[in-house]
């Protein structure tokens, strides 16, 4: 896996956070899986965002969505 810089992260998190509220909620994390071609459009994925939503409050904030890109395979 490559690295890539914060603020290439940032840009794909801002890009995936379509109402701007500083975190991914379930549809916008379905719209991300469906771009990494990971998800069939209709389709949910909550065992995956409940992975990433560390702190269960039903949202990815940033520090989450940057853990869970840094380590993944």
């Amino acid at each position: 896996m490559t690295q890539i810089s914060i603020e290439e992260l940032k840009d794909n998190f801002t890009h995936f956070d379509t109402d701007s509220d500083g975190t991914i909620e379930l549809s916008e994390f379905n719209r991300l899986l469906v771009a990494l071609d990971a998800l069939v459009p209709g389709e949910s994925d909550p065992i995956g965002f409940d992975a990433i939503d560390t702190d269960g409050n039903g949202r990815i904030d940033f520090k989450e969505f940057s853990d869970w890109f840094n380590n993944r395979n």
